[in-house]
């Protein structure tokens, strides 16, 4: 009978054995996983950042573009000058989407800005 006990006490052992193994090697394939995620999260941290500076000088760039075209001279040469389209004088960007403003523009702009009496 202690045969068998002994037996019994060692497959218990070996079969513990195999499953603490088993769950060591499913932990080091999830640290490994992990770790893996975190560098491709890192990389991808490092993308968005590089795209951020870059966004934030086109948004520089756009502002000096704005503050040129919003100033009185600018705005009134477009109201006397309907012909003139919004590319005469742009800093020319990558980043940014063209958009075709037609005549619309200068129509606001005359609605926006007080009446000049005739000298």
């Amino acid at each position: 009978m202690t045969v068998i006990k002994s037996i019994i006490t060692n497959l218990k052992i070996i079969q513990l054995s195999y499953v603490l193994g088993i769950v060591l090697v499913t932990c080091v394939f999830l640290l490994i996983y992990v770790r893996i995620q975190i560098t491709v999260v890192g990389y991808e941290i490092g993308k968005l950042k590089d795209q951020e500076s870059s966004l934030l000088e086109a948004q520089g760039e756009l502002k000096v573009k704005l503050a040129q075209l919003t100033t009185q001279s600018a705005l009134m040469a477009r109201i006397n000058d309907p012909e003139r389209t919004s590319h005469d004088s742009t800093v020319e960007t990558t980043d940014a989407p063209d958009v075709d403003r037609h005549d619309s523009t200068s129509s606001a702009l005359q609605h926006q800005l007080p009446a000049q009496p005739d000298s």
